[in-house]
């Protein structure tokens, strides 16, 4: 899957979400090994509250980068990921 992907496309990742203050949510991500957690605004969560709205921000010849708009107090707002990490149900955003 990771080979159709290019930088700037949209996409939607799986995810974890529970209430957070005012209009976010706190939002957990699982890519492979990697695991990203934070707070990202309502509006970049699908109305099922199952993916969250991402960004291709690089494609290397072994790894995948993701940008989130939020802010995660651990981490800074990106995955890095092997391509082959990378879940087969990605979407992308039309």
């Amino acid at each position: 899957m990771a080979e159709q992907l290019k930088p700037g496309m949209e996409i939607w990742l799986d995810c974890d979400t529970s209430p957070g203050p005012l209009n976010e949510r706190l939002v957990r991500v699982k890519i492979g090994p990697n695991r990203w957690f934070g707070f990202v605004k309502n509006s970049e969560i699908s109305e099922n509250g199952r993916q969250l709205r991402a960004k291709v921000i690089d494609i290397n010849s072994q790894v995948v980068t993701i940008g989130i708009r939020g802010h995660s107090p651990t981490s800074n707002n990106a995955i890095k990921t092997k391509k082959e990490s990378f879940p087969y149900r990605l979407g992308a955003i039309a």
